[in-house]
């Protein structure tokens, strides 16, 4: 299960080095040679970044995104009380839902009441379901854990907000003064955080519920399909293995088994070729403005395809 929710990180310390060289760091740090990943460099920019990042986003969702990831600790309250848009505000609250696996303190992580106020403002995303369920997997209730999925079987989506926040960041990074490169760095190590939270419960609690309930095991297997066709490659992963381990727990049907095996396999492969044959697959610093729309648009599995096909024809023509 751990390789199938693995994410590749950006390095921090490429992120603050592209910090100093955009000037986001006082004017002593700027003539700092921006090929230099010295101790100093990275604690001159964290400090910085730590000091004034509120004093460099002024919008809600802004100060949510940096808050959580330079404060994680702190309350994200005031921010989705401030925040007017309904799409940013949805974001703020699933930021702070992600919040609560690790801070439980809070003082709005005492029940499912973050949960089912997304829900309730985004029906048709599985996402806040799958949130939903996660809550009541960790109280142990889960006759409510398997009511969420079943309700979220309405959902004619499947969104994690990461590249409704990558696209955000990206625009907002940029008005500080953060040209492409820089932008990308920053808004994909910001928007990946707590992005393995959120499919973490779902394969061992099907697998293990779906060995002695059929509800179980016919529902599971419907979510793997919604989630396979997901807006981000960790969706799309999770998806296709949550059918196998389903499959393998409650089947002895070897056609069917074997044809799942086959589809979680396709990612592996599909990884390979991408790391193969994109640099930017390893370096988001690379990656053109036209794959995060096409990822908007079309998902991120479709996004890295057309860059592919794009590579292939470039290859042809030389």
């Amino acid at each position: 299960m751990i390789n199938d929710l693995k994410i590749e990180p950006t390095k921090l310390a490429a992120i603050l080095t592209i910090l100093i060289m955009m000037g986001l760091c006082p004017s002593s740090a700027k003539a700092l040679d921006h090929h230099s990943n010295s101790d100093k460099e990275k604690e001159i920019a964290r400090q910085w970044l730590e000091k004034n990042y509120t004093k460099t986003a002024a919008k809600p969702l802004m100060q949510a995104l940096l808050s959580q990831y330079f404060h994680p600790s702190s309350t994200l309250l005031p921010f989705s009380s401030n925040e007017s848009a309904p799409i940013k505000g949805r974001i703020i609250l699933s930021l702070m839902i992600l919040q609560c696996e690790n801070y439980s303190q809070l003082s709005y992580c005492k029940d499912a009441a973050l949960e089912n106020d997304l829900v309730r403002l985004n029906p048709e995303n599985l996402f806040p379901y799958l949130l939903q369920f996660n809550h009541h997997v960790t109280t142990g209730d889960m006759s409510r854990a398997l009511i969420s999925l079943k309700k979220g079987l309405i959902a004619t989506e499947v969104n994690d907000y990461y590249f409704d926040k990558v696209w955000y960041l990206r625009t907002e990074l940029t008005t500080l003064g953060i040209q492409r490169k820089g932008a990308n760095l920053l808004a994909e190590e910001f928007s990946g955080l707590g992005l393995d939270k959120i499919y973490n419960k779902i394969m061992p609690t099907c697998t293990e519920n779906s060995k002695t309930s059929t509800e179980w095991a016919s529902v599971c297997l419907k979510i793997s399909d919604r989630l396979e066709a997901g807006t981000t490659f960790i969706s799309n992963v999770v998806g296709a293995a949550l059918r196998r381990d389903t499959l393998k727990a409650v089947s002895a049907d070897e056609i069917k088994i074997n044809a799942a095996l086959t589809r979680r396999k396709f990612y592996n492969t599909f990884r390979e070729e991408a790391r193969l044959k994109l640099p930017t697959w390893d370096d988001p610093a690379q990656k053109p403005d036209s794959y995060y729309q096409n990822a908007v648009t079309f998902g991120e599995l479709r996004a890295i395809q057309i860059m592919l096909d794009e590579a292939s024809v470039l290859q042809l023509n030389k």
